[in-house]
């Protein structure tokens, strides 16, 4: 997951991190869990992020899922 760009769409949407938790219906402590990296995000909640934010599907993805380099 790329946190920092997740917290920055996350402020650019004009919401604070407490706003956004009840916006995507989990608690504040829970979110910062999870911006951290110490919990991981449903699918659910990545579904509702993605219309909160408005992200295409490439860009959650792109920011949910660390993309593999080939050798």
């Amino acid at each position: 997951m790329k946190k920092q760009e997740l917290k920055g769409r996350i402020r650019a949407k004009g919401f604070t991190q407490k706003e956004f938790s009840t916006a995507l219906g989990v608690s504040p402590a829970s979110l910062s869990r999870k911006l951290a990296g110490t919990h991981e995000f449903t699918v659910g909640e990545i579904e509702r992020m993605k219309k909160l934010l408005d992200l295409s599907a490439e860009e959650a993805v792109e920011l949910f899922f660390e993309q593999k380099q080939s050798d």
